[in-house]
């Protein structure tokens, strides 16, 4: 595909907080050009690694780009970026599909050399001062206050891999001073565009003529030259210098107001010391802070229930427990523990209580009623503290350990994937779980650990009153609402409970697959 045919116009990057979003801004008030927020398909070697990042990114792209979490994954499926980007705007909303598009990533900057080796497309790359860069990140304070040493050394760090890169590749990489931009629209505009070999207008310079994705207030900030010193009147000139000093080595893109240059700096007006940052201890200890309050905020019910068992010394008393049940369902983690609970929860005569080692509550005995509760494999050696097994009656649970070695991976990777939106026991017409690509070597470890357990949990409970059942025996290797009486039947048999009628569940738990899965 030649450089006409490629989606990809450009990529814009540099400092985080450092003006990447003006500048893509505008860039996007050409007619021929669009996009979204940020992509990041190079920072990962090809276009199927980049599956495997950190998955804040493709949560940017499903939210900004309007597409979903399978198209992500079949755009990632293309062998080579250029199809992937021409897959991105096939699938994106956006109504224009002649357009070219830019792909904007701060973080590009720190990866320079290895992005413009991936791509044949120009770039454009904004610096700006470290002083206005340091008080623009001490503004949020819910992201944590930098310290001074710190902010250096991701300054310098970045700094030198966009040198390196500019010096590698050239003419296709352009350096823009945020500052210039803001105080020098016309001529900092015209610049960009002569590099992206696009035709400059003068009325891009106002923002107008293309929605924008961020707020107007903040682009509106954004070219006055109010944003470039906003820093004089909060940071202390302690800091400035301090700032100044460990960055010297890109001393160009030190910027000084037109008004000032040329004057000493005992001339200069003194600023007040208004913010210091503070020591690393005192900022990990805002942090924890913020985090606690956040969690309080955000789990009022869960906050008062823990302050109540506090206060009673429930979590005292919960440690020296000792549970009286009729039986005890004993498994891995990802087996169908809960899908079987469910089951024999439903039956009048059985009571489930959940997982014993979770429960700080001793379960209430129910007249005529079987009790019931489960413990899994790793929790063994806390639930024998709380349960009589030598009176106690067992079902051991088993499911093939390559299985439950994927799902535990692929549990992982939605847990990662959907953050608060996930479940690992979903109810029937509930969003399903994203599962991604899993890795064979993760599967393999998880799979030799689950085959060991299994064998020394068979092994040891041999001589206890045990009944086995395994996973694809109660399910049928379809998707299950109600039990099979074949399976149900010995089993409630076992537990001394007449079988009366079919057992019905809630949760839609998925079988096995029955082809081969990676």
């Amino acid at each position: 595909m030649s450089d006409d045919m490629n989606p990809l116009h450009c990529i814009l990057c540099g400092f985080a907080q450092g003006g990447t979003t003006l500048l893509s801004q505008f860039v996007r008030q050409h007619p021929r050009i669009d996009g979204r927020f940020e992509i990041g398909f190079l920072l990962a070697e090809s276009p199927g690694k980049f599956a495997r990042l950190q998955t804040k990114y493709h949560q940017q792209i499903v939210r900004h780009w309007g597409i979903s979490e399978d198209d992500l994954r079949e755009i990632c499926d293309a062998p080579t970026f250029q199809e992937a980007y021409q897959e991105l705007l096939e699938r994106s909303d956006l109504l224009d599909k002649s357009v070219r598009i830019y792909d904007k990533m701060p973080r590009y900057m720190a990866h320079l050399p290895e992005v413009m080796e991936r791509c044949s497309v120009p770039a454009v790359v904004v610096v700006r001062d470290p002083r206005a860069i340091f008080w623009s990140k001490s503004k949020y304070e819910h992201r944590g206050r930098p310290t001074v040493d710190r902010f250096t050394k991701a300054y310098l760090g970045d700094g030198r891999k966009c040198r390196r890169a500019v010096q590698r590749f050239g003419e296709r990489i352009l350096v823009v001073q945020h500052e210039e931009l803001c105080t020098q629209p016309q001529r900092e505009g015209r610049r960009i565009f002569e590099h992206l070999r696009l035709e400059w207008q003068p009325h891009y310079a106002r923002l107008e003529d293309r929605p924008v994705h961020v707020a107007k207030d903040k682009l509106r900030l954004g070219l006055s030259t109010d944003v470039t010193v906003e820093y004089r009147e909060n940071l202390a000139e302690a800091v400035q210098r301090e700032l100044l000093a460990g960055t010297a080595e890109f001393s160009e893109w030190h910027w000084t107001p037109p008004q000032l240059r040329g004057r000493s700096a005992k001339s200069r007006p003194q600023l007040p010391a208004a913010y210091t940052p503070p020591s690393w201890r005192t900022t990990a200890a805002l942090r924890a802070a913020r985090r606690g309050t956040t969690w309080l905020l955000r789990n009022t019910r869960r906050a008062l229930m823990l302050a109540w068992r506090l206060g009673t010394g429930q979590f005292r008393r919960a440690a020296n427990l000792m549970f009286d049940l009729d039986f005890v369902l004993i498994t891995h983690q990802r087996s169908g523990s809960h899908l079987l609970m469910d089951l024999l929860d439903s039956h009048p005569e059985v009571k489930m209580y959940g997982e014993v080692v979770r429960s700080g509550t001793e379960p209430k005995r129910v007249a005529g009623k079987k009790t019931g509760a489960i413990v899994h494999y790793k929790q063994w050696e806390r639930a024998r503290k709380k349960v009589d097994l030598s009176a106690t009656q067992v079902v051991h649970l088993k499911r093939d350990p390559t299985e439950v070695a994927t799902s535990v991976v692929r549990n992982k990777i939605d847990s990662r994937t959907r953050g608060d939106r996930h479940q690992a026991n979903y109810r029937a017409g509930d969003e399903r779980p994203y599962h991604g690509e899993v890795d064979p070597d993760e599967v393999e470890s998880w799979r030799a650990k689950v085959d060991r357990l299994q064998r020394e949990f068979t092994e040891f409970l041999s001589d206890h009153d045990v009944y086995t059942v395994t996973y694809e025996e109660l399910t049928g290797g379809v998707e299950i609402t109600e039990a099979p009486a074949r399976v149900i039947r010995p089993l409630l048999k076992f537990l001394g409970i007449e079988y009366e009628s079919s057992l019905q569940t809630v949760l839609l738990k998925v079988a096995p697959p029955k082809s081969n899965e990676s």
